[in-house]
């Protein structure tokens, strides 16, 4: 090869450099908006110009560090995204979420109070992660929300609280996951949800007292669902 290809050689590959650091740069993160009050034909790069939709906003956070700050509110949408970003929430509710994209990362955090993301209906893990973030109070499936999917390549990354109603049985099935992939499901297992309860003490009618004479007996009934009566402590307090 002669000297004066090699330099032309040089030279391209600089341009292309040039060129490849210039298109980094461009792909830099944004951040965009979504709220009850927006609508999806707004450009969504302002909270003036919020998206309606969470899905609108997804996609067109393409460069895989966008950041999506959604206000408070329940979207009856099944939120899908397609690149990594994550999710800077208030108070939010979905219909569902589904992950099927492989490789991608999305990130749930917390916005400002209360900072909770609730899934209503259902939760599909079938490819990608789902990362809950430091600021995030609590990720939760609601009562009724269905969990399916999970891996080593789909899971959860952090704390998932089920909303679970008092008195009513669940089923359970345990899998174990290495990195192969996940093992045979144990037995279904069935537990019913009790919550403790408060004690009760029926109501107690007005009373009328001689100072200087035996006061008559006050009957009454106390009660709790979890302790026996003579464990329990009654307590007395009077204005006087």
């Amino acid at each position: 090869m002669k000297f004066s290809t090699i330099q032309s050689f040089l030279k391209s590959v600089l341009v292309l450099s040039v060129i490849t650091i210039a298109s980094i740069q461009f792909l830099s993160a944004a951040t965009y908006y979504v709220s009850k009050t927006g609508n999806d034909a707004n450009n969504g790069t302002s909270a003036a110009t919020a998206k309606l939709t969470i899905t609108a906003a997804a996609n067109i956070a393409t460069s895989g560090s966008d950041v999506i700050v959604i206000s408070t509110g329940y979207y009856a949408e099944t939120v899908q995204v397609g690149y990594t970003m994550t999710f800077s929430v208030d108070s939010v509710q979905v219909d569902q979420l589904t992950m099927n994209k492989t490789g991608i990362t999305l990130t749930i955090d917390g916005n400002v109070a209360p900072k909770t993301f609730n899934v209503k209906t259902k939760i599909t893990l079938t490819d990608g992660i789902v990362k809950v973030g430091s600021n995030l109070v609590a990720f939760r499936a609601l009562d009724g929300c269905a969990i399916s999917g999970g891996g080593t390549t789909s899971f959860i990354d952090g704390a998932l609280h089920i909303g679970l109603t008092n008195g009513s049985t669940y089923p359970f099935q345990l899998r174990a996951v290495n990195a192969i992939g996940p093992g045979v499901a144990s037995n279904t297992i069935s537990t019913t949800i009790t919550t403790n309860m408060l004690p009760t003490i029926s109501s107690i009618s007005n009373q009328i007292a001689c100072s200087t004479g035996t006061p008559a007996s006050v009957n009454f009934v106390i009660a709790d669902a979890e302790t026996a009566v003579a464990n329990l402590t009654l307590s007395v307090t009077s204005s006087d």
